[in-house]
C-alpha cells in the first residue's frame, strides 16, 4: 500500500460579496492643489459606501490515520479586492480621490494571494504492539508517544512604505509600466535626501 492509501482529495470554492464596508476619506482633500478648508488639516470622514469580493479555490488532500501517520494538506489560491482600507491598519494609503471610491478600488490590505498549511501526527514506533520496544523497562519509558507538528506559507500582503515625515508634498505620483499606469497616492516624502513613496 502507498503513502497514499486511505486518502482522500477535496477542492472547494469560496466566495463573498460584502457592501456598506466603512470607507474613510480626507474630507479637506484638496481639489486642484487647495484644500477646501484651508484653516484645518487632515477632516476624516466616514461612510458606508465600501464593498468588496473574496473568490478562492480550496484544495484539501488528507490521509486518514494509518501505519501510525495521519496528515493534511491544505491549499489555498485566492484573490481579496475592495475600496476600503482596512480600519486601524498603517499600511493602508489615503485615496487617490476620496470623493470617487471607484478610483480606490484595488487588492485588499489582508489579502493573501497563496496559502499552504501542512501538518501531521505521528505515533513513534515504541511500545506494545509496536514494532519496538514492546516489552520491558523501555516499553514504559519510550512508549505510547507521538509527535505532531505544521507547516504554513503564506504569501505577502500588499503594503505601504512610509517613513518619517519633514517635507510632505501632497498629490498622486503617476508612473507608466508596460501600458500600465501605477499611482502612489499620498504624495511623498523626502527625508535625508531619500525619496519614500506610500504605494497603494
Amino acid at each position: 500500500m502507498g503513502p497514499l492509501s486511505n486518502s482522500c482529495a477535496e477542492p472547494d470554492y469560496v466566495g463573498t460579496k460584502s457592501t456598506h464596508l466603512t470607507a474613510l476619506s480626507d474630507f479637506n482633500q484638496p481639489i486642484n492643489g487647495l484644500r477646501p478648508y484651508p484653516t484645518f488639516g487632515y477632516i476624516e470622514y466616514r461612510s458606508p459606501t465600501g464593498n468588496g469580493s473574496y473568490n478562492g479555490l480550496d484544495l484539501t488532500l488528507e490521509r486518514r490515520f494509518q501505519r501510525d501517520l495521519t496528515f493534511r494538506l491544505g491549499y489555498t489560491w485566492s484573490k481579496s479586492i475592495d475600496n476600503v482600507a482596512e480600519p486601524l491598519n498603517t499600511n493602508s494609503g489615503n485615496a487617490q480621490n476620496g470623493r470617487t471610491y471607484t478610483a480606490w478600488r484595488g487588492l485588499s490590505d489582508f489579502d493573501i494571494p497563496q496559502r499552504v498549511v501542512v501538518s501531521y501526527v505521528y505515533d513513534l514506533p515504541f511500545g506494545k504492539g509496536k514494532k519496538m520496544a514492546t516489552s520491558g523497562p523501555l516499553m514504559w519509558l519510550i512508549g505510547g508517544f507521538r509527535t505532531s507538528g505544521s507547516y504554513t506559507y503564506a504569501a505577502g500582503r500588499p503594503f505601504t512604505v512610509s517613513s518619517g515625515q519633514l517635507e510632505q508634498r501632497t498629490g498622486p505620483v503617476r508612473r507608466s509600466h508596460g501600458g500600465a499606469e501605477h499611482y502612489w497616492s499620498g504624495g511623498y516624502t523626502e527625508q535625508c535626501g531619500l525619496l519614500v513613496l506610500q504605494l497603494t
